[in-house]
């Protein structure tokens, strides 16, 4: 499922949240142009790279609320296909 939520009329931000576990936990990205953050790519991994690539984002970092598997368990994958992204916030991977 995807939901886009409306942003500030005010900023050129917008943010795309997709459910990714069957938790229902979210993803999101928050997007300005063509550059993004990723925050907490937990699950289904295939369907947050196919989002950036039909949307041809680029990923500037990755943010994390936690640690856990489901926030995070998709950052290596993010990391070996995006040699780009800047950081992981928190640092996860050692």
């Amino acid at each position: 499922h995807h939901r886009n939520m409306p942003s500030d009329k005010t900023d050129s931000y917008s943010i795309e949240e997709y459910i990714i576990t069957p938790f229902q936990q979210n993803a999101r990205f928050i997007v300005n142009g063509a550059r993004a953050v990723l925050v907490d790519p937990g699950g289904d991994i295939d369907l947050l790279l196919s989002r950036v690539k039909e949307k041809n984002y680029s990923i500037e970092h990755i943010l994390l609320t936690h640690g856990h598997i489901d926030h995070a368990g998709g950052v290596k994958s993010f990391i070996s296909r995006y040699q780009e992204i800047f950081s992981i916030r928190p640092s996860v991977i050692g």
